[in-house]
């Protein structure tokens, strides 16, 4: 007997290429390009009396993004844990981002049962570590 099968979308190859590593390394890259960005917004003279950089270091299972200023050492962390991604800043505040395709078919991550964008889940962790110094 022959079949047509239909195979519009191959929803078996879309979600093997979203694993939770391939998301989270590419997550990583994009973190260090948000570090770039905001390390390049630094004034050249320091008008808040100090001067202060980020900096991103890691490995494949976890990475952190620090603040280094004067009296003030922050970080968020990043790690791969066994079916989702971590986050943890340094007052311990923590969620937890998993991956999955969305009715779409769009490779996504998912925080609080919420389906967000890697540029949220990047805003989410950094937003205050970027900001809320200055």
């Amino acid at each position: 007997m022959n079949e047509i099968v239909n195979v519009e979308f191959d929803w078996v190859t879309e979600r093997s290429l979203c694993s939770l590593q391939r998301v989270f390394e590419r997550l990583g890259l994009e973190i260090q390009h948000d570090v770039d960005v905001r390390n390049a917004m630094r004034p050249a003279i320091p008008q808040f009396g100090f001067e202060y950089a980020f900096e991103m270091v890691g490995d494949e299972k976890s990475f952190a993004v620090h603040l280094h200023a004067y009296k003030i050492h922050k970080s968020v962390t990043f790690t791969l844990v066994d079916g989702h991604i971590e986050v943890r800043d340094a007052n311990e505040k923590t969620f937890v981002a998993t991956v999955g395709l969305n009715d779409e078919g769009a490779c996504m991550l998912y925080v609080d049962g919420k389906e967000r964008s890697s540029w949220h889940v990047r805003k989410l962790a950094l937003d205050d570590l970027f900001f809320s110094f200055v």
